[in-house]
């Protein structure tokens, strides 16, 4: 009687586990074809890449010779370094991302690192002078 009732029970946690194992091997396989689906019909906004390449993106992180985490974007061969920055992530090397902007963004890029060297000479043309009047403000107080 008992070995009647064990065996379904048995037989049904191994489908249950199985199943689970197999959903949890092609997960990404899985994860990728729901996205293709549920975007397929979506359009693209300007400046960003199409179903097919957006669903094909990959999070890999491997260790490098030291041990440490290094974490990258995969695009099909294509592995893009991620990188932390002080106003966050930063995706590709600088030279990668400079070669990628549009002759638009180089220029602007360029006029606002111009204005911000300007803005540094004009704090170091008028360091000297602030120093030399807190000097004499600070001669007077002694006085």
């Amino acid at each position: 009687m008992t070995s009647k009732l064990i065996r379904p029970i048995l037989s049904s946690i191994a489908l249950v586990l199985s199943t689970a194992y197999c959903t949890y091997i092609k997960h990404e396989d899985i994860q990728e074809t729901i996205d293709h689906a549920r975007f397929y019909y979506a359009e693209t906004a300007e400046g960003f890449p199409p179903v097919y390449i957006s669903t094909k993106l990959h999070i890999t992180r491997t260790l490098n010779k030291q041990g440490q985490l290094e974490t990258y974007l995969q695009v099909h061969d294509e592995k893009l370094p991620i990188f932390e920055r002080i106003e966050g992530p930063m995706l590709g090397s600088p030279e990668y991302n400079y070669q990628n902007f549009t002759a638009k963004e180089r220029k602007e890029l360029c006029r606002t690192k111009l204005q911000a060297r300007g803005e540094q000479r004009k704090k170091e043309e008028t360091k000297p002078l602030f120093v030399f009047l807190y000097g004499l403000y600070d001669a007077w107080k002694r006085f």
